[in-house]
């Protein structure tokens, strides 16, 4: 018998190459043009890829960065819930779950800018971070229900508070991004980092109890 050759193996690992360039190249234009002005050909002139090449790979453009979300976000979550202690307090909970994701914000905005405008406008893209985010939302209703909120007879449940806040929590960083970007010393933007965080985590316990920490 006649072993037939195959050759999937190297256009597969041609076609991760391919997509990888075009996901940088993505990020790279993000970093000099509005996302909604970003346009196919001028994904396809960064990499020297046809139109034709382009969507071989992905259907669109938000198609590219909800492949990069997908990557992004599962590191980003997964570092949370394994440093996560919903023993401690509620608003020190709060206070480390916006830190660490706030740390990770400040590394690199922009992804986590484009991250939250694609998952606010794709169907697909939301529904992939509901599922990426649902351990650290199951930890964050376990806290907040061992400090009292279960289910209020008026007001959300502790589930729907918690998706709501994580969901409102990136484009938040990003309007505050602007004002943080001024001129300080070490000791001073840490001094500012912790206030953020601390004033952010109150908003998120008054959320969730109806009360100040």
């Amino acid at each position: 018998m006649v072993k037939k050759k195959t050759r999937s193996k190297p256009r597969l690992v041609k076609g991760a190459r391919t997509r990888e360039l075009i996901k940088k190249a993505v990020l790279d234009l993000s970093l000099e043009k509005n996302w909604d002005a970003i346009t196919i050909d001028d994904i396809c002139a960064a990499t020297g890829l046809t139109v034709g090449a382009f969507y071989y790979h992905f259907p669109s453009k938000d198609d590219v960065v909800a492949e990069i979300a997908a990557d992004f976000l599962t590191k980003r979550y997964e570092t949370v819930v394994e440093q996560l202690d919903t023993s401690a307090g509620l608003f020190e909970v709060y206070c480390n779950v916006i830190g660490s994701l706030y740390s990770s914000f400040l590394r690199d905005p922009m992804l986590c800018r484009l991250t939250a405008v694609v998952a606010q406008r794709q169907p697909s893209t939301r529904e992939q971070w509901l599922e990426l985010s649902a351990p650290l939302v199951a930890k964050l209703v376990s806290a907040a229900e061992g400090a009292g909120n279960t289910k209020p007879v008026s007001g959300p449940s502790a589930d729907f508070t918690a998706i709501w806040l994580l969901t409102s929590l990136d484009d938040y960083f990003w309007r505050s991004y602007g004002e943080k970007k001024k001129k300080s010393s070490k000791k001073a933007a840490a001094l500012e980092q912790k206030k953020f965080v601390q004033d952010l985590a109150t908003l998120w316990y008054r959320a969730s109890l109806g009360a100040d920490p």
